[in-house]
């Protein structure tokens, strides 16, 4: 999904100065329509890509939307380090509102209940 516009943009029968004009046309009227809308939470892929909650939490209102390691902790991790993940992002983000996620989507037949479990736990006890 995130590479519709630059297909889209590179199929248009136009000089290079056309599809950048169409490209930013394109990304004022995204950001037009998240103003109007509002932007409600902000997901990250903290863990992998950054930058951290630590950094984030503190400018965008009213939440952040991260804190688990999709790739990592919560493939090949154990319930104790997913546990651990979700003490930290809550650290991290030094009371401000935080929704514990995955960074981006994660395939279910990879991570293991246990893991899920432990996420369900640490997210209950600590937040």
């Amino acid at each position: 999904m995130t590479g519709w516009l630059p297909r889209l943009v590179a199929r248009l029968p136009a000089g290079v100065h056309v599809k950048l004009l169409v490209a930013f046309l394109a990304i004022v009227v995204l950001l037009i329509t998240v103003s109007a809308v509002g932007l409600q939470a902000l997901n990250r892929a903290d863990r992998s890509a950054g930058p951290a909650i630590t950094d984030v939490a503190g400018r965008v209102r009213p939440a952040v939307c991260a804190g688990l390691d999709h790739l990592g902790t919560m493939v090949s991790g154990s319930p104790e380090d997913c546990a651990r993940e979700v003490e930290d992002a809550i650290w991290q983000a030094g009371g401000r509102p935080l929704l514990i996620a995955p960074g981006c989507t994660f395939d279910p037949a990879a991570v293991c209940q246990e893991n899920l479990h432990a996420i369900c736990r640490a997210g209950g006890a600590l937040g």
